[in-house]
């Protein structure tokens, strides 16, 4: 699809800071095909626009979230630190182009390392889609970012908007050294900003990752 054909008809005026980065839906647009398949853990308003041009399925916590008509939506529950496992694994377990990590809610105290749950699938994921983790100035996020990559270890391209950084992790470029060396500087702050919030809500995120663990224990 050339930039021409979706740019114009791309509206995100009302994208605020919860919501995907417009320079990664610029990133999907070039890297993907007209109806190519996409998996949203969460959704918002970039749901919205992906599916004006793309096939996208998105899981959601509640029906009161599925708002978008031309998305296919899935109700998954928050349930033992993530979305309900038998609603979801059916979908993870298809073939997608690309796939936004983007959910549940994790902004808050018990939810931190909620989307920890999708990592248990990277191994298993079907083809080779482009994964976007968001969110990464958030310790577990972060972590999340890691083992996706390292299941894949494939080019990845970082956005930063209004203090929210987000990771493309392609799916058939592979990792270059200058690729690495490129992306020093930004792992790097990443990674300060995060040790540093850690140490400040240590409490919470030692919780919250032991709910999550048991939580895991439990599937």
């Amino acid at each position: 699809m050339s930039d021409s054909e979706l740019a114009p008809a791309l509206d995100t005026s009302d994208f605020d800071s919860w919501n995907l980065e417009p320079q990664v839906l610029g990133w999907l647009e070039s890297h993907c095909a007209k109806g190519a398949k996409i998996l949203e853990l969460g959704s918002g308003k970039s749901t919205r626009e992906l599916s004006r041009f793309f096939k996208v399925i998105a899981i959601e916590e509640a029906a009161d979230r599925c708002i978008y008509e031309k998305a296919q939506y899935v109700v998954a529950p928050f349930t033992n630190g993530w979305y309900h496992e038998h609603t979801i694994a059916p979908f993870l377990a298809e073939a997608f182009d690309a796939i936004i990590v983007d959910g549940p809610y994790a902004a808050s105290a018990g939810r931190t390392a909620a989307r920890l749950g999708f990592v248990r699938y990277v191994s298993r994921l079907k083809g080779t889609p482009h994964i976007i983790v968001d969110d990464l100035q958030r310790p577990f996020d972060f972590a999340n970012f890691w083992i996706i990559w390292w299941h894949k270890r494939t080019k990845v391209e970082f956005f930063v908007a209004k203090g929210k950084y987000c990771a493309v992790i392609s799916g058939t470029s592979h990792a270059t050294m200058g690729n690495f060396i490129a992306n020093i500087p930004i792992v790097c702050q990443l990674s300060a900003s995060c040790l540093k919030l850690l140490f400040k809500n240590f409490s919470l995120y030692f919780k919250d990752g032991m709910e999550m663990f048991r939580g895991n224990r439990n599937r």
